[in-house]
């Protein structure tokens, strides 16, 4: 028998065990190669006797790199370790032995790993079989040589025997000790584009990989801790056109040209393989080949490599760790999405070229590896698991990874730039609001059709825009428009397409004539910033609008308003004239519920948004805050809620800080002492949001009744808890206020009882919605000490995990001593920040979160010198100088609108609020 394929995997058992397959015959002989795992595990070795396969499992403790068959025919051990050499696998001389030989053959389970392919098995050998010597012959032969001859014999042989000393050294240390630098040096004329071309296109990946993960029984500090894998990836593909080039895609992984082997699929032939490239800008890898690759041939490409486990869902593979029982825990996990495959396996990385995969995970012993790879019934659950964080798990959360996993394996968009769009923020937002406003035009059934439609064409293949656009085009034209719309002709993909294919999105401003009752509608491109050009663009808006109380085509009286974009139906902002301005404002101020909830929520946001960039009055803006004390509906208190955290963010800690505390409790008192705190099982979750809302800017603005409702709730808190190691068991403060109760109590906290007894019981909290209030309650502390103490524990602490940064560095962010620290913080740590969370969304979250505060020129000139001092800041480039920009929109705001805001409370709200109790 020869050993044609040896895999490695990880067991729990500690027991020696032996099964083979088809062992009908006698077993003679033995060459076994067998790859060592230096923890405990389990090895599987496939062997071939004549046209069978069979398989034996061995389960091995301890450190266990050599078997011997005994009894069962001759095993060179030598030979063995040469072979292990050879290909990169460490033994030890003085390692344990086992004879193994059975005469009852056990069928090993069905699960056991298997390397297949529609080409032949032996295309994807990896470990060559060694031969033994055979048995000597029993007759003897004599031959004569001349003394010319036996030199040139014994030359020969001298010259053998260095090259079978030197070769498999130099393998060795190729493979173990490869690096980029030294195994293939970047490419001094890199390819021209990022994109690979499509002369080879995959079928197959068969991608084992084995993760040293080291034992962690003990605390250590994640920046000590280095994991690292190996990997051997077989690729299956097709010559489309006939090359002589093969470009990977690959990021941070080392391998060495003598590790990289090509054949011919069906026919075993070996491509020579004469030169490799690495181009990290293009994050490619070049393979030149002896001679060119037959268009219309299967090739089969194998790889072995090596690579270190990123931190902190990095893209690639990555770990996470979490605290149970007092013991630091590790998850390891894979995050392949748009480019990131490549950063674990070398791989064709396009969206378009789509395979199969099989694959296999050697682990240390006490993991448990999690897969869908065998499928166990036909229902189709996904495609991939789709880990998502407790404290996270809420509806927007869980339906925006669907949203994700359903593009990038179902419905993958063909060009990866496309799917870097479809998955942003802007875009989920901004593309949700195009459907709405499509559903509306075309109607149920219309909308139905085509989304299911495209649905049914695109499923598990590659899909563009142009597509959706080409069903919908189709379909709009065989069926009539709804009966608001009455264009039975129109063709309802002219009339997105504009909303997609340009940016921004547009101004309708409203003109009225009040003498003739007639309105004239115009469009602009809207955005924020003036000094960015976009050009003109043109949109087909849909518009319904209304005047008085009810929904009609024409407006007559003067003295009715005109509401325009009725439930926000289309995606625009709309812009009135003043004397429109004052007619919706005295509506709100009468009777604000005959307006919709929605109309009443963009009102309020266009009104804000339009003051800001200076194409409305802010008088006119804030006349409609007027109405809000009345208001009772969660959206419109949202969209306000944000506007006013914007006026007291700028006002804040400034001499202004008064006044504007003054506006803001003036509107926020009357509902807050309506909704009391004390909440029903029966309200809805509207309302539980809304009571939450309040809360949160009545304590942020110093309203008085709600800071010492806070202290109260807090004491009773402590009092009830004191002995108990579950926060949320004992506590009687309602859910929705907790984070709330937690960060005012402690801001008012006169010593640092209150915060050390918040810690101890963040620490014991199991639960990770209540631990991540505590942790928020923990961040508003006033005290400098603490909140440095803080801020040192999220960073290389071991009590807590690295994730809950971005939410300590943003709730400090939230008050005047946090954010006052907050960036000098950030610059005497920037290295081990970046050393900590380069790649990862975390990085940007701290710098966000040490400069949202910016608003002044001195602060400016901080930000300005500390990007020119050639700082390396990793992959937050853009983040700082997006901050970079708002900081500048800060101070030129203050410059222009800070005055007229100030003088229109001064007119406007009185000195002592009329609702205030404690005044």
């Amino acid at each position: 028998l020869n050993a044609a394929q040896v895999n490695t995997m990880v067991a729990h058992r500690t027991v020696l065990r032996l099964a083979l397959i088809s062992a009908k015959r006698q077993l003679n002989k033995h060459t076994i190669s067998l790859g060592m795992n230096q923890k405990r595990g389990t090895a599987v070795v496939w062997l071939i006797q004549a046209n069978i396969q069979a398989k034996k499992a061995v389960t091995v403790d301890k450190h266990v790199a050599i078997l011997r068959v005994a009894e069962c025919g001759d095993f060179n051990v030598e030979e063995a370790k040469r072979v292990a050499d050879r290909f990169g696998t460490l033994m030890h001389s003085d390692l344990p032995s086992f004879d193994i030989c059975e005469d009852e053959l056990d069928e090993l389970p069905s699960r056991l790993p298997r390397r297949a392919s529609p080409i032949g098995i032996s295309d994807l050998h990896t470990v060559h079989p060694v031969s033994i010597n055979e048995s000597k012959a029993k007759s003897k032969k004599h031959f004569t040589f001349s003394k010319t001859t036996i030199i040139v014999c014994i030359v020969l042989t001298l010259i053998l025997l260095i090259l079978l000393i030197a070769l498999p050294i130099l393998i060795y240390k190729n493979f173990h000790d490869c690096q980029p630098s030294t195994c293939a040096s970047p490419s001094s004329s890199p390819p021209v584009s990022s994109k690979l071309l499509n002369f080879l296109m995959p079928s197959l990946y068969y991608i084992s990989v084995k993760v040293y993960m080291p034992t962690f029984s003990f605390a250590k500090a994640e920046d000590d801790i280095q994991i690292l894998f190996e990997g051997n990836v077989t690729i299956l593909m097709h010559c489309f056109t006939s090359t002589n080039v093969i470009y990977l895609h690959a990021v941070g992984l080392n391998f060495a040209t003598s590790n990289v082997k090509l054949t011919e699929a069906g026919r075993g032939n070996e491509v020579e393989i004469v030169k490799m490239e690495i181009h990290p800008k293009q994050q490619m890898i070049r393979f030149d080949t002896k001679w060119s690759l037959n268009a219309g041939s299967d090739y089969v490409l194998a790889i072995l490599y090596k690579g270190t486990v990123s931190k902190q869902q990095q893209p690639g593979l990555y770990y996470i760790s979490y605290a149970e029982s007092a013991q630091t825990k590790y998850i390891l996990a894979t995050k392949s999405s748009k480019t990131s495959a490549r950063r674990w396996f070398p791989c064709f990385d396009e969206p378009h070229m789509k395979a199969k995969f099989q694959v296999d995970l050697s682990l240390s012993a006490g993991m448990k590896g999690i897969s869908n790879g065998q499928e166990i019934r036909e229902e189709q659950l996904g495609h991939c698991i789709i880990l998502i964080k407790e404290a996270e798990f809420i509806f927007n959360v869980v339906q925006q990874a669907l949203g994700e996993e359903t593009f990038t394996n179902s419905y993958t968009l063909k060009n990866a730039a496309d799917f870097d769009i479809s998955v942003s923020s802007n875009a989920e937002n901004k593309g949700a609001s195009i459907l709405r406003m499509m559903y509306n035009i075309v109607g149920f059934d219309v909308f139905q059709k085509v989304m299911s439609t495209f649905i049914q064409k695109s499923t598990n293949g590659n899909t563009s825009y142009n597509e959706f656009f080409n069903i919908l085009s189709e379909i709009s034209q065989s069926h009539s428009m709804t009966d608001e719309w009455k264009q039975k002709s129109w063709n309802a993909s002219q009339i997105i397409i504009p909303w997609i294919e340009q940016s921004s999105y547009p101004l309708v401003t409203v003109i009225r004539n009040y003498e003739d009752g007639m309105v004239q509608f115009k469009q602009s491109r809207f955005h924020m910033a003036d000094k960015y050009d976009f050009g003109i663009g043109r949109w087909n808006i849909p518009v319904v609008f209304q005047h008085g109380p009810a929904k009609s085509p024409v407006p007559k009286a003067p003295y009715n308003y005109v509401l325009a974009n009725v439930d926000m139906l289309a995606f625009c902002r709309i812009q009135y004239d003043e004397a429109n301005w004052q007619l919706i404002q005295m509506q709100l101020t009468v009777q604000h519920d005959l307006i919709s909830i929605k109309s009443r929520a963009q009102l309020l946001d266009d009104a804000f948004a339009l003051a800001k960039v200076g194409k409305l009055n802010y008088a006119l803006a804030l006349d409609l805050t007027k109405y809000l004390p009345q208001e009772n509906a969660y959206l419109p208190w949202l969209t306000a809620s944000r506007h006013m955290s914007f006026f007291y963010d700028l006002l804040h800690a400034t001499k202004y800080e008064n006044q504007i505390k003054k506006f803001l409790i003036h509107i926020y008192e009357p509902i807050y002492h309506r909704l009391g705190f004390e909440t029903s099982s029966k309200e809805s979750l509207n309302l539980q949001e809304l009571r939450s809302l309040i809360w949160k800017h009545a304590c942020k603005f110093d309203l008085a009744h709600c800071i010492q409702t806070a202290k109260n709730l807090y004491t009773q808190y402590e009092q009830s808890c004191a002995e108990s190691k579950s926060s949320g068991l004992c506590n009687i403060i309602p859910i929705s206020l907790r984070q709330t109760v937690y960060c005012t109590s402690i801001a008012e906290a006169g010593s640092s009882q209150e915060w050390t007894f918040l810690w101890r019981k963040f620490v014991e909290e199991e639960d990770v919605h209540e631990k991540r209030s505590l942790l928020i309650g923990l961040s508003c502390t006033k005290n400098a000490m603490l909140l440095n103490n803080l801020l040192e524990k999220a960073l290389g602490g071991v009590e807590m995990n690295a994730e809950v940064v971005s939410t300590i560095f943003h709730h400090i962010s939230m008050h005047n001593v946090g954010n006052g620290m907050l960036w000098d913080f950030t610059i005497r740590n920037w290295d081990a920040l970046l050393k900590k969370f380069n790649n990862s969304s975390v990085l940007n979250s701290v710098v966000q979160a040490a400069t949202r505060s910016f608003k002044t020129r001195k602060r400016l000139e901080a930000l300005e010198m500390f990007l020119s001092s050639k700082v390396d800041v990793g992959t937050s480039r853009f983040i700082f100088k997006q901050q970079l920009e708002i900081t500048r929109e800060n101070i030129a705001w203050l410059e222009q609108y800070k005055d007229d805001v100030l003088l229109w409370i001064k007119h406007n709200v009185p000195d002592s609020s009329q609702f205030s109790i404690y005044n």
